[in-house]
């Protein structure tokens, strides 16, 4: 949120900032349980009955596939796979995962863009989320929404595999501020009722 609609969703009253969040959970839901979301959970489940060989070649097929396509388009790999004298049909099995460079915060951190596939920024279809910054400063990440429902699908499943389902009754204990810092005093806590999702800030966390 920008400094001006944090400030004012942390001076409204807390029946006001529960609405608020309620209605931000709603975008979440259509988001996380779309049509697409719900074919992504089903493949996730149908890919659990594969036998070991059959999940290795899927592993194989998906690895060359996502790094053809990184040295292809992404900036950071497309320049090491150049100094390195690499190309994208060098690329034949998981083992090459060996060959690429173990990824360093502080390059994610400084120069998040050059980590983005460059279709994704000339579309201009996608937007940014941060991390919250507790392990160090915060990091720019790129997503689209596609991307982003299919990362909600595999929360869907590890839910599915202890019996819940989408819209279970839950309480989420996160990285996020969702009322003003100064708070001193309980509730410490906001209700997204279209998600039956009781939310707690680690930011206010304290030995008492």
């Amino acid at each position: 949120m920008s400094s001006l609609v944090d400030q004012l969703y942390f001076h409204s009253p807390l029946w006001l900032q529960n609405f608020l969040v309620s209605v931000y959970g709603l975008k979440l839901r259509r988001e996380r349980y779309s049509p697409e979301a719900n074919l992504f959970f089903n493949s996730l489940l149908s890919s659990e009955k594969l036998n070991a060989e059959q999940i290795a070649a899927e592993q194989s097929k998906r690895f060359i596939k996502l790094a053809q396509s990184a040295i292809t388009h992404v900036p950071f790999y497309r320049d090491w796979a150049g100094r390195e004298g690499i190309t994208a049909n060098d690329i034949q099995g998981v083992e090459a995962l060996g060959w690429f460079p173990v990824l360093e915060k502080s390059t994610l951190r400084e120069t998040p863009e050059l980590l983005v596939d460059e279709r994704v920024l000339k579309s201009k279809r996608y937007f940014t989320l941060n991390t919250s910054g507790s392990s160090g400063s915060p990091i720019t990440i790129y997503c689209d929404r596609l991307s982003r429902t299919k990362h909600y699908a595999f929360w869907t499943r590890l839910r599915h595999w202890f019996g819940l389902t989408p819209l279970s009754r839950r309480a989420t204990l996160f990285g996020r501020i969702i009322m003003s810092p100064e708070v001193k005093s309980p509730p410490f806590w906001r209700y997204d009722r279209f998600q039956h999702n009781l939310l707690m800030s680690s930011y206010h966390l304290t030995q008492e």
